[in-house]
């Protein structure tokens, strides 16, 4: 999935987490609703937020071999019961 977050007022680009969530939550929804990508800019003026989903741009995505401060510390994974 491609996309990028601006501000509607500005066309700055936003990158807040929450916002991401927002974006990806809103995917999912518009698929199920419509059966289709969305494509373009989506407004959603009480945010002053654009949703691009134009095909030329991206958001950072993580590879596989980036890892999370404290992946390999083993204080930071889970015990087991």
């Amino acid at each position: 999935m491609k996309y990028q977050l601006l501000k509607q007022s500005n066309c700055d680009s936003m990158e807040v987490l929450e916002l991401h969530v927002l974006a990806r939550a809103y995917h999912s929804a518009w698929r199920r609703i419509h059966g289709s990508e969305p494509r373009h800019q989506h407004a959603l003026p009480s945010l002053d937020l654009l949703i691009d989903f134009s095909s030329d741009v991206s958001v950072h995505q993580h590879s596989p071999s980036e890892k999370s401060p404290g992946a390999d510390d083993p204080k930071s994974k889970p015990r087991g019961l």
